[in-house]
């Protein structure tokens, strides 16, 4: 059984990689791990250390680095499909920016953040917002 503590050591930004979440179990080296979906390169990457630290007993944060509606809605779909009893937050990010980039914007109520019961994220891109695209791909 983990002790938990009033200070647990938390690693924030750290976890870039498996060979990083794999190092933090094999030395006990935090007792709290904060993922940033992109520094993580994705929600697959993330969704896959996530995992593996779950099923070593390690809770952990749902974030990123920075991030608007979109980003919001994201991180709150991970930590919502993160067991609870090793979810430690999440963050709306979206409220600490001016510029809105989709809507709407995932909804805050009683302190908690609650995921859209709409398809995919619940959230659509404000287009206008965010200007022309950088690239296009197509098929």
């Amino acid at each position: 059984m983990r002790r938990r503590t009033d200070h647990p050591m938390k690693l924030d930004e750290c976890i870039t990689d498996m060979r990083m979440a794999h190092r933090v179990v094999e030395d006990k080296g935090a007792e709290v791990v904060c993922l940033k979906i992109s520094k993580q390169g994705g929600l697959s990457k993330a969704r896959k250390i996530r995992d593996y630290l779950v099923e070593n007993r390690i809770p952990v944060v749902s974030e990123d680095s920075w991030g608007g509606e979109i980003c919001t809605a994201t991180v709150l779909h991970f930590a919502v499909s993160t067991p609870e009893e090793f979810l430690v937050n999440t963050t709306d990010l979206h409220n600490y920016n001016t510029v809105r980039t989709g809507t709407p914007a995932p909804v805050r109520e009683d302190g908690c953040l609650l995921p859209s019961d709409t398809p995919g994220l619940g959230v659509e891109p404000d287009f206008e917002s965010l200007g022309a695209p950088v690239a296009v791909y197509s098929v």
